[in-house]
């Protein structure tokens, strides 16, 4: 059992029913999972959870996953509606080795930390027993997540209301998410992922590893994710075409409605930032220039 600042009977938890996990097994379970995701697993532990990505052979996206490591076994947490064709796509590689991958019902919640909030960064701050497991990616002020079951847990308690949170967290902390409307759209850096940690470029190959890396050695990336405001009720979702001038200037990740107005990362040609932005059309609504918690490198 680990614990970092967290005392679970000071948690308010809400079934998030928009992200499940998915279940890797076996005796090969860490050369299986280090050969397809795009960090390091050797460094996953119990205390240690990860932000990883999982591509095609052409380098772009199939999901964005949390991985961490529980009852002994490495579990994905990502959005649902992705959850059964990444578990039967990755089956597809399994071959002859000793992994199970499985899609279990075991509930994810999410936990706000409701009382003592410590100035926490650290993405391992996570406590775990057999029965859950509860992580905060984000840093102890921001929600949590908790797979498995709790005797303070409410399943009662309004998924969507949790969905909401969890979205504007992660967009709040420039954290990406693919969907399906989004799916094999981006090459990892173009989400920023190589500058959350998302990214080994040293622990071998893997499964579009060769886009990625050349990506990286380049040193050149035309297009970026950076975060947006706009009125509510843009109707702004995954996929969301923005405009400069006539042009099509980049795609929305992800967008949600907080504080009466509507929150959105999206991914940009870096060419087309400093003009006047629209979404969905050259005459839809306006884009404000929001801020990312980290920098984005400037290109040569």
């Amino acid at each position: 059992m680990h614990q970092q600042n967290i005392n679970p009977e000071q948690l308010t938890l809400s079934h998030l029913d928009s992200w499940s996990a998915i279940r890797v097994s076996g005796d090969d379970r860490v050369a299986f999972l280090q050969g397809q995701l795009t960090c390091d697993l050797e460094k996953v532990t119990p205390q240690a959870p990860a932000l990883a990505g999982w591509t095609s052979n052409k380098g772009r996206l199939l999901c964005i996953c949390w991985v961490i490591v529980w009852r002994d076994d490495f579990w994905l947490l990502l959005p649902s509606e992705r959850r059964d064709a990444v578990a039967k796509r990755l089956g597809m590689f399994v071959l002859r080795a000793a992994v199970k991958i499985t899609a279990p019902d075991t509930p994810v919640w999410l936990a706000n930390n409701s009382k003592d909030k410590p100035d926490d960064k650290s993405i391992n701050s996570c406590f775990y027993n057999e029965k859950f497991y509860l992580f905060f990616p984000l840093g102890t002020t921001a929600p949590g997540l908790m797979l498995g079951t709790s005797a303070d847990a409410d399943p009662a308690n309004d998924s969507a209301s949790a969905d909401r949170a969890w979205r504007a967290a992660l967009i709040q902390a420039g954290v990406p998410t693919v969907y399906d409307a989004t799916a094999e759209r981006f090459v990892p850096q173009m989400v920023n992922l190589d500058r959350l940690n998302g990214i080994s470029f040293d622990k071998g190959c893997y499964v579009g590893q060769e886009i990625v890396a050349r990506t990286h050695n380049l040193g050149r990336i035309k297009r970026r994710m950076f975060a947006f405001s706009c009125p509510a009720g843009s109707s702004a979702e995954p996929g969301s075409e923005v405009f400069a001038g006539s042009e099509l200037a980049g795609n929305v990740v992800d967008a949600v409605t907080h504080d009466q107005a509507d929150h959105l990362l999206a991914v940009m040609k870096l060419d087309k930032l400093h003009g006047e932005l629209h979404l969905h059309s050259p005459d839809g609504p306006v884009l404000s220039a929001g801020t990312l918690p980290y920098a984005i490198p400037e290109q040569p």
